[in-house]
């Protein structure tokens, strides 16, 4: 698949987690994100000043690796697409947070559990997976609600951040709510 359609399978088939994190409440997550701050900037020690500002404002930024962006936009949801040759095949998709890397990264970088190793090792072992992490939050495009908004990655940086509001994500949404309604009555049958 080419750069832009893993893309768009990232979205399209990322659309459900979203959905899950916009009914799970969002109330803690602003105040998680700023308390991990500190310990994230103790075990990551080689930031530019422009990222740790971008982390401290809570605004994940083209050019950040996953961590930092994990550490500016606060708990997410994740979906990669793994690169084949590395990893091998299939795609992840799940919770997380930036309390899972600080602990990596105090363990000494020891193994975690896959998928996460394909997200942390990116700062390190930037490699071909496509990774997309959901966020919601108030701080990135400065708002009173809650805005999800969904971060993709490539060779380990943010390429495009995309709110998921927007009218390309609400026609896939359709789509895909449409596929799964048939998915269920074919099921039924």
């Amino acid at each position: 698949m080419e750069c832009k359609s893993q893309i768009h399978f990232l979205i399209k088939y990322g659309l459900l987690s979203i959905l899950v994190s916009m009914l799970l409440g969002c109330a803690s997550w602003e105040k998680m994100r700023t308390k991990y701050n500190q310990d994230y900037f103790a075990v990551t020690k080689d930031l530019d000043s422009s990222i740790v500002n971008s982390i401290t404002r809570g605004k994940v930024v083209i050019g950040m690796t996953p961590d930092e962006a994990m550490a500016a936009g606060g708990p997410f949801f994740y979906e990669i697409l793994p690169d084949r040759s590395k990893w091998g095949g299939g795609i992840a998709m799940s919770r997380a947070d930036i309390r899972y890397y600080i602990q990596w990264e105090k363990n000494g970088r020891q193994k975690p559990r896959m998928p996460l190793e394909v997200i942390f090792l990116q700062r390190y072992e930037p490699d071909s997976s496509l990774i997309s992490l959901t966020f919601n939050n108030t701080s990135q495009y400065e708002t009173e609600d809650w805005v999800s908004f969904a971060t993709f990655f490539i060779n380990g940086r943010a390429t495009r951040i995309q709110r998921t509001d927007d009218t390309e994500f609400k026609s896939l949404l359709k789509e895909l709510t449409t596929e799964n309604e048939i998915g269920s009555e074919k099921e039924d049958e």
